[in-house]
């Protein structure tokens, strides 16, 4: 029977019932693949929950229809509609509602990155507040919205943690991970799961009833950042000067390495900025954060306003080299920033809009980095510490074609 479901075979499958198959036993079979890099058990599984993952409708009809329950629940709590919701079988969705399937919390929590059948779920009764989580630690906008508009609590339903942190709200959660969609549409939408949830969200009359039932402006959540760096990174200006008024301390607002320049230049706002440079914020460290968020208002800002020690600068080059990020190195390049080693990161990591403008700038192809050419870096890659083994159709790839046509040599190449 099993090897007719997975086959898809319904002829098949007719054949084994009739003669008396039984559409309940345990068909486990190891490991089945959600996704090219992701497995899953199937430990528990009956016929029905095979169908569903492959979203055999045909299949799931003639299980039905010779009595298979329609959410036998698995080893894992995993269900039929589960598995459909997982791998977006709106219809075989459809096909288990009809059946009675309940339409329970993981099943939605499951289905967020399909929202055809988050909204089946939900037209079925499902509670949208405990998807909510899912959908904004992956920036899955389509199905947050869904969610909201079924009435989803926008504080999700986390409890606190057990050490007495606040647990991130999903707003909090969503501006973290960067999805601005999401973050949009949670925006102006009360209630407030903390003081650092309001202030995220600009809510200053929120934010003093927090303070006067208690809350204090140096509560930690559990990702280890207060309000103040929560409204920093909001880009809140009213909110961080309120929160300043209130004793807040920009040096304890975030981690050692996340601090408040961080935030302020991961919320792109110049204001923000600003602000913080008048209030005398440490800035070190925070050059290669601009390059990694891409911002070049805020790169200029910077090169502008705060002075570069030599280590960040390396560093800022350095990611710029490693992700061919051309335009922004021409800004720092612009800005007199020291471009030493550079070309050699571009050719370990085959970065060519990179190399092509330090070449541009002057510099040497045929140089070589502790007795290795370019050639040996583009060969070697980005793996550099696992020993390398040479293939004669790394000589394919166009960046080492474009060295061999410089004229550059590597050791690898020797006789």
């Amino acid at each position: 029977m099993l090897a007719a479901v997975r086959a898809g075979d319904e002829a098949g499958l007719r054949r084994v019932l009739a003669e008396g198959a039984d559409v309940e036993v345990d068909c486990s079979a190891g490991q089945v693949r959600a996704s090219p890099s992701r497995f899953i058990p199937s430990d528990g599984w009956r016929a029905l929950h095979h169908a569903a993952f492959a979203g055999l409708v045909g299949v799931g009809r003639l299980l039905l229809a010779a009595g298979a329950r329609g959410d036998p629940v698995a080893r894992f709590g995993a269900t039929p509609l589960v598995e459909a919701a997982r791998m977006g079988h709106a219809e075989f969705v459809d096909l288990l509602l009809e059946h009675g399937a309940s339409p329970d919390p993981r099943a939605l929590a499951e289905a967020t990155p399909h929202p055809a059948c988050v909204a089946r779920l939900l037209a079925a009764g499902a509670d949208p507040t405990p998807a909510i989580h899912a959908t904004v630690i992956y920036g899955r906008a389509a199905s947050l919205r869904l969610l909201l508009e079924a009435g989803a609590d926008p504080r999700g339903t986390r409890a606190a943690h057990p050490d007495g942190r606040i647990v991130a709200s999903p707003r909090m959660t969503a501006l973290r991970s960067g999805h601005d969609a999401c973050v949009a549409l949670l925006a102006g939408r009360p209630p407030y799961a903390s003081l650092s949830d309001a202030v995220t969200d600009g809510n200053l009359a929120a934010a003093a009833s927090f303070v006067a039932a208690g809350a204090s402006v140096e509560e930690v959540e559990t990702y280890g950042f207060r309000p103040l760096w929560w409204a920093i990174r909001a880009g809140q200006v009213d909110a961080v000067t309120w929160l300043l008024e209130r004793g807040a301390q920009l040096a304890q607002a975030g981690t050692p390495h996340d601090g408040a320049a961080q935030a302020g230049i991961a919320s792109g706002s110049l204001a923000m900025l600003e602000l913080l440079r008048h209030q005398g914020v440490s800035w070190r460290g925070v050059l290669r954060a601009a390059v990694a968020h891409s911002e070049a208002p805020v790169l200029r800002w910077l090169l502008a306003h705060v002075p570069i020690d030599a280590a960040d600068a390396r560093h800022a080059v350095s990611l710029c080299a490693a992700g061919d990020r051309a335009a922004t190195l021409r800004l720092l390049v612009e800005h007199g920033l020291p471009i030493d080693g550079a070309l050699a990161t571009a050719a370990r990591h085959h970065a060519a809009a990179v190399f092509d403008l330090l070449l541009s700038r002057g510099a040497d192809p045929h140089a070589e980095l502790h007795g290795q050419t370019l050639l040996d870096l583009a060969l070697e890659g980005a793996d550099w510490e696992v020993e390398y083994t040479f293939s004669p159709e790394d000589l394919e790839e166009p960046f080492v074609r474009r060295l061999l046509e410089m004229g550059v040599r590597s050791k690898w190449l020797a006789g």
